[in-house]
């Protein structure tokens, strides 16, 4: 029996003839080895159990500070990237034998230059009441042009909408209870080869680009259907 009053692994030894007391010595070591064998076995696992958690610790950290990099990474490009949109558009009719077209105002609001940008849309005739129901983006034939500095006067370009001739010289006066709405996407790519795409909405009653404002200016709807500075994949 263990005799805990005289330490963790001290065994009593009664005393008997010789015989019986070395008999009994060497029961008394094989428990004490056992049990010092017993306790150093608790030690190393309970060792070890604080190295893996340790481990776990490190790993965790590991995890925290790479995740914090990427979002100060993120941060940063967040701020110093180009956001490009359309600020205004206009009606314009020439002589030829494509007259009509859609003159985009385009500014860089970010801080960086977009390497280059595409601009695709389209027109189409809807209700007076019923503009905001009618803006539904889709995916268009865009077309490119390089470079946009950020901070300078709004960069104009044409529109292709040599398909909806028709329909602009319909609108060359008010249509009676409609209105002319052009739908569209800016595409562009930042200093950081990362593509986005904003979406813009205009309407108006008429595509003649003389007479009272009311008539004649494009107008932006009230609506949420249009996406701004969102990153987007293009295929490979």
């Amino acid at each position: 029996m263990f005799d805990w009053s005289m330490g963790i692994c001290n065994v009593g030894s009664p005393i008997f003839d010789l015989a019986q007391a070395i008999s009994v010595a060497d029961l008394i070591a094989q428990q004490e080895m056992a049990c010092w064998s017993g306790l150093a076995f608790f030690a190393t696992l309970a060792s070890l159990v604080v190295s893996a958690l340790a481990l776990i610790g490190l790993f965790i950290s590991l995890g925290q500070t790479r995740q914090s990099l990427n979002i100060t990474r993120s941060l940063g490009e967040a701020e110093a990237r180009a956001y490009v949109h359309v600020a205004r558009a206009k009606h314009v009719w020439e002589s030829g034998p494509a007259p009509y077209t859609v003159l985009l105002f385009l500014e860089n609001v970010g801080a960086t230059p977009a390497k280059n940008f595409q601009v695709g849309g389209e027109l189409k005739k809807v209700r007076a009441g019923q503009v905001s129901e009618a803006i539904k983006i889709k995916p268009y034939e865009m077309k490119a042009w390089s470079g946009l500095r950020p901070g300078q006067p709004h960069t104009s370009v044409r529109l292709d909408v040599d398909e909806y001739a028709e329909l602009a010289r319909e609108f060359s006066n008010p249509v009676k209870d409609h209105y002319i709405l052009l739908l569209g996407t800016v595409r562009y790519q930042d200093i950081f080869d990362q593509w986005f795409e904003t979406d813009f909405a205009l309407y108006s009653y008429t595509t003649t680009p003389t007479g009272p404002e009311h008539l004649t200016k494009l107008r932006r709807p009230t609506t949420k259907a249009l996406r701004a500075y969102e990153p987007v994949s293009l295929p490979a």
